[in-house]
């Protein structure tokens, strides 16, 4: 009982760190309304202003209600970063919740929160490193891949990642592995300077 108590406290005082959005503004100008019917009146000066995914603030609503896919939970989180305020510490997030953000501010072009998930992805590459070779391919974040585990990297089957990789990352990553299957006795001496290949290098001998 002791033991669950203080999970709830725990879990309390993260959802502390990354709530208290003001989501019913006196003089907001915008309503936006989540999956889950969850309603937030924001500024649209705000969301110009921060994000890359909102039409500008001139541009009428009529009154209407904006509706997201996006959870309340995800865009609680979100929209504190449109807010010249304190962010909110991802890291403190659940991997599930973390991924739900990042996915958010990638799609609307939050600058802020963006930048706030590449460092809290960072915290979980050990523990979920295919997790965020996928967002970091679909994203375009070469350094989260260079930065993954070794291990995952050397031993990441091919046909896994032919499909995720662009192609100027797996060229480079399909040479060492097959590089390493020739010479296994390098398979854990080497190191992640194959990954750091950028468009347009040299990539003569890729079989």
């Amino acid at each position: 009982m002791i033991l669950r108590l203080k999970e709830l406290e725990q879990k309390a005082t993260r959802r502390q760190k990354v709530a208290g959005l003001e989501v019913r503004a006196a003089d907001a100008d915008v309503v936006i309304c989540s999956s889950d019917n969850v309603r937030f009146h924001l500024h649209k000066r705000n969301l110009e202003c921060t994000t890359q995914g909102f039409p500008p603030a001139d541009t009428p609503t009529n009154g209407e209600v904006v509706v997201l896919s996006e959870t309340a939970a995800t865009l609680e989180i979100l929209f504190q970063f449109i807010y010249p305020r304190r962010y909110p510490d991802l890291g403190e997030l659940e991997s599930d919740s973390l991924f739900l953000v990042a996915e958010a501010a990638e799609k609307y072009g939050v600058s802020a929160a963006m930048y706030g998930c590449q460092f809290a992805l960072r915290k979980i590459l050990a523990s979920k490193p295919k997790d965020i070779l996928n967002f970091a391919a679909k994203h375009d974040y070469p350094s989260l891949i260079v930065e993954l585990p070794q291990d995952f990297k050397v031993n990441t089957p091919l046909s896994e990642l032919v499909h995720v990789l662009p192609p100027h990352i797996y060229q480079p990553w399909s040479l060492l592995s097959r590089t390493l299957d020739r010479c296994p006795a390098t398979r854990h001496e080497t190191s992640a300077r194959s990954f750091r290949m950028q468009p347009g290098e040299n990539t003569a001998g890729v079989d």
